[in-house]
């Protein structure tokens, strides 16, 4: 008997021995990727990180931070993940690939972004696959969730990154919503949102670690699609558009929150007697149902040559979808009406939001909610209530036969006059649209230190000294984000002074880009039209 339990007590013993040696070993692990660091963001220098490269025979670490982000939902979807995008990948140098399964969406929306790369993933095989390869791989839906994060390898690789990612993943955790069946999630979310006054876009904040405070994405319009307008014969034209669907489905009826044809051919009708000399133009895919009373069907564009017709547009009339988002961010005004999906979550304060008198809000309730009306109705009663005078009252808002006021125009020619021109006075809320060269950074610095806000928009053609001076301006609390002159996403009269470098617009582009600065700039404000360096005039 003793031998027995003298057996038995060196087996345990031995047991033991390898037992200690793995929970050593998961500690030496943990304390290498950081996670025993309390996420302490003062703290950016990990030296067991260091130590395992080197011992790794690591010749040299990539500096450039990796991130995947697995993006969700369709067109109007990819448009609001933007600002997050651009706002995460502009705190440093990094690289960002993006998984999805729109890829005519993606190129439109991500395709000039240098530093992003798109990646057809149909089935999300492919994120979930290789989410531990990145340094940080997250999913972004109706929130954010994060799959994979290396605290201990973003500490060493991007200091300036490392407090994000950790707000990021604290708020991940703490509003993470544990039920696989989708609707019965997105149930939730919309509830809580609701509750805590929360939007699409906040959401994707993480609780102020990404600012997504505006909400405007910048996409870009390219000057080789305006033709469309000439096809169309809407050059200098004053015109509306209408569109009766959304996402994947903008031409059909089988969508819930999309609104009567009925409804939009007798809205068309009442405002051609009520604007008389306009145009209605009506947007859609190629089997699209053709409006009665429309005067052009613009009807299987590319989605670069719809953003143009919209951009071009004094009005979009539509139900919630991916084209209001489009024509938001090309700063269009919008009358939008809301049944099944809630304005709190997807409406933008600067539109003109319709919310129907009848129902509304019942998006996630059931699994079909977005084709099948939760009530049975094959028409959604929310939409039927929706009338043609209740759209034209709110177009009639937005006064489309006021005249704006000529804005100062100013033309500097040399750099002296340039920054004579913006420091002689008071410019306040200042705006430059142009390439970011050494120079215009100090002169922009010593601006804000003369207490003037200041925006800058850039190509997003990114050289690696550019890259250092906008992380220098953003440290500093400069506004720094992509843009052109063609269209910047931003409030009308939102500036003082309108700085313009003409050297990159082309002749035949002179005359939008004018427009869209005389857009920008306040009642009492400037535009001055620089000409920048001797670079040839191309694109914008």
């Amino acid at each position: 008997m003793g031998i027995v339990r003298k057996l038995c007590s060196k087996v345990r013993s031995s047991l033991y021995v390898f037992k200690k040696a793995e929970i050593m070993q998961n500690i030496v692990n943990k304390e290498i990727n950081g996670e025993y660091d309390n996420l302490c963001h003062s703290c950016y220098f990990n030296e067991r990180y260091h130590q395992q490269a080197a011992l790794g025979k690591m010749q040299e670490l990539n500096k450039a931070l990796h991130i995947s982000i697995l993006l969700g939902g369709a067109l109007g979807d990819y448009i609001v993940y933007l600002r997050f995008v651009d706002e995460v990948s502009t705190i440093c140098e990094c690289s960002v690939d993006l998984f999805l399964d729109r890829m005519e969406f993606a190129r439109f929306v991500y395709g000039r972004r240098e530093n992003v790369t798109i990646v057809h993933d149909a089935e999300n095989c492919l994120f979930h696959n290789s989410c531990t390869h990145y340094d940080m791989a997250l999913h972004l839906d109706h929130g954010l969730t994060v799959r994979h994060c290396d605290l201990g390898v973003i500490r060493e690789k991007a200091p300036l990154f490392y407090e994000t990612a950790c707000r990021i993943v604290e708020y991940a955790k703490a509003t993470r919503v544990d039920i696989s069946d989708q609707p019965s999630r997105e149930s939730v979310i919309l509830r809580r949102a609701k509750f805590y006054g929360n939007t699409k876009w906040s959401m994707l904040g993480c609780g102020g670690a990404v600012d997504v405070a505006e909400t405007y994405s910048n996409l870009l319009l390219d000057p080789a699609y305006f033709p469309v307008l000439k096809r169309y014969d809407l050059e200098g034209r004053r015109y509306i558009t209408v569109n009766i669907g959304a996402d994947k489905k903008m031409g059909g009826t089988a969508q819930t929150k999309v609104l009567p044809p009925q409804t939009i051919e007798a809205f068309i009708a009442l405002f051609k007697s009520c604007y008389p000399g306009w145009l209605v133009v009506q947007t859609g895919v190629k089997d699209s149902l053709p409006l009665k009373g429309a005067d052009r069907y613009a009807f299987g564009c590319q989605l670069e040559e719809t953003a143009v017709i919209l951009k071009n547009s004094a009005c979009h009339v539509d139900s919630e979808g991916g084209l209001v988002h489009m024509a938001s961010q090309l700063s269009t005004p919008c009358v939008v009406s809301f049944g099944p999906t809630p304005v709190y979550y997807y409406g933008y304060e600067r539109n003109e939001n319709i919310v129907a008198p009848a129902c509304s809000d019942c998006m996630s309730v059931t699994g079909n909610w977005s084709r099948v009306c939760p009530r049975g109705m094959q028409v959604p009663a929310c939409m039927q209530s929706i009338t043609a005078e209740m759209i034209l009252e709110r177009v009639d808002k937005l006064d489309l036969n006021g005249v704006a006021a000529p804005r100062r125009e100013k033309t500097a020619d040399d750099w002296k006059a340039l920054t004579d021109e913006l420091r002689g006075g008071k410019t306040g809320r200042v705006c430059f649209i142009g390439p970011l060269t050494e120079r215009l950074s100090e002169t922009l610095l010593a601006l804000m230190r003369e207490g003037n806000q200041v925006w800058l928009y850039i190509p997003t053609e990114l050289e690696e000294d550019v890259i250092v001076r906008r992380t220098v301006l953003k440290q500093q609390g400069m506004r720094v984000e992509y843009g052109n002159a063609l269209n910047i996403a931003k409030a009308g009269e939102a500036f003082d002074t309108v700085v313009c470098d003409r050297s990159v617009i082309a002749a035949e582009m002179s005359g939008y880009a004018k427009k869209e600065c005389a857009r920008l700039a306040a009642a009492d404000g400037q535009v001055i039209w620089w000409k920048g360096s001797d670079r040839t005039a191309c694109g914008v």
